[in-house]
């Protein structure tokens, strides 16, 4: 995601996903719908940044932060 190589970002987070429980489940979800807003698919990133949110700590935190954000924004 750094690499701004967004749909691989996307692709290795959605594996970390499907992989299962582990401790970078939540994180997954996280950077999965950052990487998904930067090839503009808002609607699957709000799914997934709910899903971190559900989850509560820091990571929870900066979800519904960027969650809130994405509602903020006007669509046409």
């Amino acid at each position: 995601l750094m690499l701004d190589r967004d749909e691989e970002a996307a692709a290795a987070f959605q594996g970390v996903i499907e992989a299962g429980e582990s401790p970078y489940l939540v994180e997954a979800h996280y950077y999965l719908a950052k990487a998904l807003l930067r090839v503009d698919r808002a609607d699957e990133a709000s799914a997934h940044l709910a899903t971190a949110a559900a989850e509560g700590g820091e990571v929870g935190s900066m979800a519904r932060a960027l969650a809130d954000s994405i509602e903020a924004i006007p669509r046409p």
